[in-house]
């Protein structure tokens, strides 16, 4: 965890020992948000305004990467959505669930931006 990060000056954290990883092993990133403060709805996203969490392992030696993804359980936001959400909003949601690609990310960003936020919610 770096508590001094700065957006303007990232830099790259190795490891104080290396570590074996082998056949069959999995790397998984976990990244947790703090958006106390802010007043609407934040996605993941590249620019400065949305989150982000980004990793760049590097490893010896080469060898073939069996799967490399990004990936959001969307499933996670159904309850704070039914408590929080009007019904027809909530429905709208679980239609959009259904979506693939932008229409997706662009879809539950709108919907989520309908709630006036609150400490509570936050």
């Amino acid at each position: 965890q770096n508590m001094q990060y700065d957006f303007d000056f990232q830099q790259t954290n190795l490891l104080t020992r290396p570590v074996n990883v082998l056949p069959g092993d999995i790397l998984q990133v976990i990244c947790t948000y703090n958006t106390t403060g802010v007043n609407n709805v934040t996605m993941g996203g590249l620019s400065t305004y949305e989150e982000m969490c980004l990793s760049f392992p590097v490893y010896y030696p080469r060898i073939e990467l069996g799967v490399c993804l990004s990936s959001y359980d969307w499933n996670n936001y159904i309850p704070f959505a039914q408590s929080n959400l009007a019904p027809a909003d909530f429905q709208a949601l679980q239609t959009t669930l259904l979506q693939t690609g932008s229409n997706l990310y662009s879809g539950i960003k709108s919907i989520f931006g309908t709630l006036a936020w609150t400490q509570q919610q936050q």
